[in-house]
């Protein structure tokens, strides 16, 4: 009777339904995810495989140390500025999460590649493995999801991210499953997952602006930013927040290959996958 009651409150019953949409939606592109990493890891081998997961390693520690993920910032305070009716005020929102996102993600780039030699030094990696991490490492400049995901969840299309997870990680599927019947090389699987990030990221973009177009809120990017500060520090103190998350997503793949080797690492990713799979389920 408790559950129930609970269950009628429409507030709640949104944050349960909406949490499993999400839910849903990680999972499918979860075991979708391992499917394609399967496919990835018979086609290279071992050795390869290992290169291919340090690589991507790298990118998303660099991406979550410095490109700011501003969907939490956008979704609290333009919550806030629709609550009281200031379109003005939420056009300012989702300007300067843009520009957030836009200046993070030029900054992780630029820290990406400068740094590509070192970690590679650092990884025992070979000169070759140091330009793929320049090319794979487009992926971040292209990464200006926080503002899109932050006007999707605030305007409540959880099936569209969920569609998107799902969408996305069908075609990354499918890209590499063709790839794996043509017999590409290394460089080749490593330009379709670049390749397919970036599109999938710039694809999410134009779902949040379409969605802004949809919900009559135009010529937001002619407003003028004012009154940023508090805005910024929460963005600030929320990026730091999840940069202690880096740890345990990521470190321990970096400490395998530099323990034992790049196929170790390949292993290691496979039963790391399944392992989080079975958590979600």
């Amino acid at each position: 009777k408790f559950l129930k009651n609970i269950y009628k409150d429409r507030s709640i019953r949104d944050i349960i339904v909406n949490s499993g949409k999400l839910l849903g939606g990680n999972l499918t592109s979860a075991i979708i995810g391992l499917a394609t990493l399967s496919l990835i890891a018979r086609a290279l081998g071992p050795k390869y495989f290992g290169y291919l997961i340090l690589i991507q390693t790298y990118c998303y520690i660099i991406d979550g140390l410095f490109n700011f993920q501003s969907w939490q910032m956008l979704v609290k305070f333009g919550a806030i500025s629709l609550r009281n009716n200031k379109k003005d005020d939420f056009k300012k929102v989702v300007k300067f999460s843009f520009v957030l996102d836009f200046s993070s993600a030029i900054l992780a780039t630029i820290i990406a590649v400068t740094a590509a030699g070192f970690a590679a030094k650092f990884l025992k990696l070979n000169n070759e493995i140091v330009h793929l991490i320049y090319i794979y490492s487009l992926i971040i400049l292209s990464n200006i999801s926080g503002a899109p995901n932050g006007i999707l969840r605030l305007f409540e299309k959880f099936n569209l991210l969920t569609w998107y997870k799902i969408s996305s990680a069908f075609f990354r599927l499918i890209a590499i499953l063709m790839a794996y019947l043509l017999k590409m090389d290394f460089f080749s699987f490593l330009m379709i997952l670049a390749g397919i990030k970036v599109i999938s990221n710039l694809f999410l973009l134009l779902l949040g602006i379409f969605e802004l177009f949809k919900q009559n809120i135009r010529r937001w990017w002619k407003v003028k930013i004012v009154n940023y500060k508090e805005p910024l520090i929460f963005a600030i103190w929320n990026n730091l927040k999840m940069t202690l998350t880096l740890p345990i997503k990521y470190f321990d793949i970096i400490i395998i290959g530099l323990v034992l080797s790049a196929e170790w690492v390949g292993l290691y990713k496979v039963f790391k996958d399944v392992t989080s799979i079975v958590e979600l389920a």
